[in-house]
């Protein structure tokens, strides 16, 4: 549920953002919640800037998506210096880093979409070895590398990846 949603795209210029963002508005759309895409920059005191301007401008806002990192990090640092607390905006993100397990464990973030990129590249070159020197396929059509939803029930066990 939401009053007014905003999916914060830090990079507008790459084609997975967009697409994160796209759903994101079609699944606001789905449930009636008013929604949009907000464009910042990986500069986070700009971001941050952005967003101040937006959340002043749209105090309705209490839906926030962000597309990894560059947008959360910027996200935290408005709440924290406007006095939001975590409760007052649902927060889900892609991607982890510390600051973002510590959000997710603080209540700040509901969840994360955890991709494991490193599984992705060492995956697919095992998978591509295997195939080359032994003929052996996995036994999946797609080797699943994520995404996982990453939140307070499960950050203990994704956290000590990151440590």
């Amino acid at each position: 549920g939401g009053n007014w949603a905003v999916c914060i795209n830090h990079g507008t210029e790459e084609v997975d953002m967009a697409a994160r963002c796209e759903g994101f508005l079609a699944a606001m759309d789905e449930n009636g919640i008013p929604a949009e895409v907000l464009p910042t920059s990986t500069d986070a005191a700009a971001a941050q800037a952005t967003i101040a301007d937006y959340i002043s401008t749209h105090p309705e806002t209490d839906t926030v998506l962000t597309l990894g990192p560059a947008g959360s990090t910027p996200l935290y640092a408005f709440l924290a210096e406007a006095g939001i607390s975590p409760d007052a905006i649902h927060h889900a993100t892609f991607d982890l880093d510390p600051t973002i397990i510590d959000r997710i464990r603080d209540g700040t973030a509901l969840f994360a979409i955890d991709q494991q990129p490193f599984w992705q590249g060492y995956g697919s070159v095992q998978a591509l070895m295997l195939k080359l020197r032994y003929g052996i396929d996995p036994v999946l059509p797609v080797l699943p590398t994520g995404p996982s939803v990453v939140d307070r029930s499960n950050i203990d066990a994704v956290a000590e990846l990151y440590d």
